[in-house]
């Protein structure tokens, strides 16, 4: 099957056409420039531009010459009309040169495509990476010999603490000394000793918050030959400062996101809700289980519980676990929010026993089951005997008409060119059995009552999605780890329905691609990039507590426990080879 190729669709703000990206230009990002296309092309096309973050115009609305070479200085029309390019036109006419307005347009270095990439890759930032042998001789001259006209050069001592650098400088002419850091210094006044360096800090915020291994990015600073700090270090920061930083952030932006519920609760007297779970490793040998329950309207991950697994204990048991502890804290929750006797409506899962015993506990709620996974056993069931039909045709690609009516009547003509079970011939009746006792079996008919024609558990499965990038079943967390990785997780997701809810992300481009499962072309959206201010929020609470005292000591200390360990440790492998 050939595929169409992929057209990115862009829509004009001036005439508010869809067409093809290559058929138009970005609007200038400079203030300067912008105002003039606000006065040539009006109060519209303004209005248009500051609701668009990527605003585009049709190169049709401007001259023949101009509008042929995107890579060409253009600019919007003198009289602010759609310039209609004809047929006729040749490239070679420029009709800008009627303009007889002076601005940045008929500067013919102004290149408004070179303008929007420098301006799309025009960032603040903090931190760079710089050749030390560049550095070096700079910070190494004595100022006070170039003040009395002599050339020298210092010696340098230098100490790594982490990721940053300390050097000492003393000048062998005059004597003098200086100290120079690459990173500042965070902690509380009056503190006798080493300081906590602030990128030791934000590369341990970067690493945690990102989803990052911690060998992995330190194996990246090894191939850049730049200084990283310790993994004890980075474990210490993690268990003095970060995991505070993240339960602030945490709580802070789950009452925005009730605030939120709490409003759409009085308007719908209640919330539908969706809950699933999911483990952290594949297969049955699952020692962690996360049960998340998400609000279905606004797609808010209200709520998780984490549940490990006892020596000797069975997995499977984990969901019900999850889900019994955290139904039970978030009924209780949303009863005191919302006021109401019956906060929640509905909850949808799949099809769990377990999950649905304890539901029978709630009889307030009504328990849904999601029809995704309802369909996928049935695919099962019928894969699994599939091999067993004597049939050259394969199941899973026939495509069924939609039966609306059936008069049992015979010799009726039809339009359809499908094929049909004719239960006269014996492959067609042993099909046909097949299939019956599938759909009959006692747990599916009794279950089919139950599946949801409104609610889905699908956002909690691209919610899963989101939360393997932060905790990817090829490692082990323990569930102290697990519970911190995944309100990084929660974070990350809720602030994404927060930007599409407040109209900060939006939908950017619009393509087609083949779906192996549907077996047809299905259409996606993709997004503007995420903001992602909680991380940089994490960091500033890190920050803030470091300063007021809560981390202890610098890389170089050693604990007392570790001390004490090292001792015994010593102490009992003499003894053992001791004759």
């Amino acid at each position: 099957m050939v595929l169409p190729s992929r057209d990115v669709k862009r829509v004009c703000v001036f005439c508010n056409k869809s067409g093809s990206r290559t058929e138009m230009t970005p609007v200038t990002k400079n203030p300067v420039n912008r105002e003039v296309w606000y006065r040539k092309l009006g109060k519209t096309f303004k209005l248009n531009c500051e609701k668009s973050r990527y605003p585009y115009v049709c190169l049709s609305h401007f001259p023949a010459k101009k509008a042929s070479s995107p890579r060409a200085q253009i600019y919007p029309y003198k009289n602010g009309r759609p310039h209609t390019r004809k047929v006729e036109e040749s490239d070679t006419e420029d009709d800008s040169s009627t303009d007889e307005e002076g601005d940045l347009f008929t500067d013919p270095n102004y290149d408004i495509e070179d303008e929007y990439e420098c301006e799309e890759n025009k960032k603040s930032f903090k931190n760079i990476i710089c050749n030390w042998n560049n550095l070096s001789p700079i910070l190494s001259k004595c100022w006070n010999c170039l003040r009395n006209g002599k050339e020298s050069s210092a010696r340098a001592s230098m100490r790594l603490q982490g990721a940053a650098l300390h050097v000492s400088y003393d000048c062998v002419e005059c004597g003098s000394n200086w100290k120079w850091s690459s990173s500042t210094f965070l902690d509380r006044e009056g503190k006798q000793g080493q300081k906590q360096c602030e990128v030791n800090l934000d590369i341990s915020v970067s690493v945690l918050s990102t989803g990052n291994a911690f060998t992995k990015i330190a194996s990246l600073f090894d191939v850049l030959e730049l200084p990283f700090i310790s993994n004890r270090r980075y474990n210490k920061l993690i268990e003095n400062v970060l995991e505070a930083s993240v339960a602030k952030c945490f709580f802070s932006q789950r009452s925005e996101v009730l605030a939120i519920i709490k409003e759409n609760s009085a308007r719908e007297n209640g919330v539908d809700l969706a809950g699933d779970g999911q483990f952290d490793s594949r297969g049955y040998s699952a020692v962690l289980c996360r049960f998340s329950i998400m609000d279905i309207k606004t797609k808010f991950l209200l709520d998780f519980e984490v549940c490990r697994k006892e020596r000797g204990g069975n997995s499977i048991q984990l969901e019900k676990m999850g889900h019994k502890g955290c139904i039970v804290r978030l009924l209780q929750e949303l009863k005191n929010l919302t006021n109401l006797d019956n906060p929640i409506k509905s909850l949808t899962t799949d099809r769990c026993v377990n999950l649905a015993q304890v539901m029978k506990d709630y009889p307030t709620i009504v328990h849904h089951f999601d029809s995704w996974h309802f369909i996928r056993s049935i695919r099962k069931d019928v894969a699994k005997v599939f091999k067993n039909i004597d049939s050259k045709n394969n199941l899973g690609n026939v495509v069924f008409d939609k039966v609306q009516s059936c008069c049992h009547s015979t010799n009726v003509e039809s339009s359809s060119t499908r094929n049909h079970l004719d239960l006269t011939k014996k492959d067609h009746k042993k099909a046909f059995d097949v299939l019956l006792g599938i759909m009959t079996k006692p747990n599916r008919q009794r279950d089919i009552q139950n599946i949801s024609p409104y609610f889905a558990t699908s956002a909690l499965e691209s919610f899963h999605s989101v939360a393997t990038s932060y905790l990817p079943k090829e490692h082990f967390f323990d569930k102290k780890g697990y519970d911190l990785r995944s309100k990084l997780a929660c974070l990350h997701w809720n602030a994404l329905q927060l930007d599409e809810l407040s109209g900060r992300r939006k939908v950017e481009i619009e393509h087609q691609y083949y779906c192996k499962t549907k077996k047809k072309l299905v259409t996606k959206f993709r997004k503007t990039r995420p903001m992602n201010n909680w991380r940089k929020d994490i960091g500033q609470f890190a920050k803030e507590m470091v300063l007021v005292g809560c981390l202890s000591s610098d890389e170089e200390e050693i604990d007392e426990e570790v001390e004490a360990r090292a001792a015994v440790e010593a102490e009992m492998y003499t003894s053992s080879n001791s004759p």
